[in-house]
């Protein structure tokens, strides 16, 4: 008789029973934490995961809640639920903040070697001073990554590279924002890039190599950056005889002669891919020929003439300050301006 009471006494309990299946769902959350470190990994619905174990819904909504409480996971309205990249599987691991680099000028095969640039200028100031990074890109998906962003505002901050304004003040209302781009973002700590200040300073460049001509080569859009310093160097000095040579023609390069053969003294400026072309032309007029690249070269890249292009370090430099202010002071505004610069490559 005593063993018998001793067997039921043995048992578990139908609430310890419950709490046993609660931590099965629990274990299988931090399963999916353990496997897929700093990452943002969807979690299975509390049907589906009622489904997976056998158990009851309201079983797993019970490890819901405590993962939730515990930040392993983060819920968001009409999307789900997901893991959380900011809590580590062991507890006891510090985290450092997450900010986010966001890029909006197309995919990684669009960048430009100033964007490389700004992205690996960013990267290693954040990690100096002892943040975690995660980089975002907005190209082709555009409107659908910005709204994903929005939606999973599990960020720290976010420095944004050429963001758009309206997308940036939705965002800062959930996270402190920095921008950098060409454009004034009102109600933002921004840095300006005086990009309209480049053709002023190609005028000057002329004038210092006793240039009367120049010659850029453009690309078939009108929004080309080349083509919009051409349109503002002929406001500037009327006397400056400005031309285009559209590359996407089958005989540019015979029209970049012709132009050439003139034998007066010409600023011919392009951009940093077309560098191998340049140096061909510049072996043929050595004497008429000064160049400029619209970035600078890239790293162990032979090149002669000048470059214009945004100090990027200086301009991580000011982003990541202002990004610690605004972490501080969230009604911070501060905008700081960054000119760009013309170097001589030897």
């Amino acid at each position: 008789m005593k063993r018998v009471e001793s067997e039921k006494k043995s048992r578990p309990s139908g609430n310890a029973s419950e709490g046993l299946q609660v931590q099965r769902a629990w274990n299988y959350v931090m399963s999916i934490i353990y496997h897929n470190p700093g990452k943002v990994v969807r979690v299975p619905s509390s049907r589906q995961l009622a489904e997976i174990l056998g158990i009851s819904r309201s079983t797993v909504n019970q490890a819901f809640e405590k993962l939730l409480d515990a930040e392993y996971i983060i819920t968001r309205q009409g999307s789900g639920t997901y893991t959380n990249p900011r809590r580590s599987f062991f507890p006891e691991q510090v985290q450092a903040p997450l900010i986010g680099i966001c890029f909006f000028e197309g995919d990684a095969f669009y960048y430009t070697g100033s964007s490389w640039r700004v992205i690996s200028a960013l990267g290693c100031c954040l990690g100096e001073q002892g943040f975690n990074i995660r980089l975002h890109q907005n190209g082709i998906a555009g409107k659908i990554q910005t709204d994903q962003m929005l939606q999973f505002s599990w960020l720290d901050a976010l420095i944004s590279f050429r963001g758009r304004p309206e997308d940036l003040r939705k965002l800062s209302r959930k996270i402190p924002v920095v921008a950098i781009g060409t454009s004034p973002y009102p109600e933002l700590p921004s840095v300006f890039l005086q990009e309209d200040s480049v053709p002023e300073k190609i005028r000057n460049l002329c004038l210092r190599e006793q240039c009367t001509g120049c010659l850029l080569l453009c690309a078939e859009t009108p929004d080309d950056t080349l083509h919009l310093y051409g349109e503002k160097l002929r406001s500037l000095d009327g006397r400056l005889s400005v031309h285009e040579v559209n590359l996407k023609i089958p005989d540019f390069e015979e029209q970049i002669r012709r132009f050439l053969s003139r034998g007066t003294r010409v600023l011919l400026l392009h951009y940093n891919q077309y560098t191998g072309l340049i140096r061909k032309i510049r072996a043929e007029y050595p004497e008429s020929v000064v160049t400029l690249s619209c970035d600078h070269p890239l790293r162990n890249e032979t090149y002669h003439g000048y470059s214009v292009d945004f100090p990027w370090e200086s301009v991580a430099e000011s982003a990541v300050s202002l990004l610690r202010e605004v972490m501080t002071d969230r009604s911070c505004t501060r905008r700081i301006v960054c000119a760009p610069e013309i170097l001589h490559w030897e």
